[in-house]
């Protein structure tokens, strides 16, 4: 069995090029079960039915899933930092209020969470760092935009070291090709 990391960024292409070679012969409109855990199971669950070939068109740049995934970052990584780090930095410093430790670069990606998850991926308000859609378009990152978040949190935890801790940690991202 070939596992596949739905991260790579090369996936649809790897994906179809691993079914046309181990399973020259497979149905690509068959429809199969998608879920978590084996369906035999108690423990395991079904989620949907979809096809070989509707599901690598979903995982593709543009696809439905692969925006999800893509959306799902902004969702985690905007919790872990009003739940955990932004809380870490105020005690680390001495601040009494983790409101205190201000981010344009988080209050961006929150109200990027928040449409997300309340207003079906139409962005509520403008933003003044994250500059990926207007107020009132869809949420959508292609590749390149995903990239370009992963450049500005760089940019920011340096940001956030050097005006809360007074170091710069010289964090690095290279885009990988």
């Amino acid at each position: 069995m070939h596992r596949v990391s739905m991260a790579t960024t090369h996936y649809r292409e790897f994906f179809l090029e691993q079914m046309a070679t181990s399973y020259p012969d497979h149905d690509w409109d068959k429809r199969v079960l998608v879920g978590s855990g084996d369906p035999k199971r108690p423990d395991g669950s079904a989620r949907y039915y979809t096809t070989t070939r509707e599901f690598s068109k979903s995982m593709a740049d543009d696809g439905v899933d692969m925006q999800r995934v893509r959306n799902s970052f902004f969702l985690y990584l905007y919790d872990l930092w009003r739940d955990k780090y932004q809380r870490r930095i105020a005690d680390e410093v001495g601040l009494p209020d983790k409101d205190r430790v201000k981010s344009e670069f988080f209050s961006d990606l929150g109200t990027y969470r928040n449409s997300i998850t309340h207003n079906r991926s139409f962005l509520k308000r403008s933003t003044n760092v994250l500059a990926f859609c207007q107020k009132g378009e869809s949420i959508s990152l292609s590749r390149d935009e995903t990239f370009e978040l992963f450049r500005l949190l760089v940019k920011e935890l340096n940001r956030l070291g050097e005006v809360y801790y007074d170091v710069n940690p010289k964090f690095t991202y290279a885009r990988p090709t």
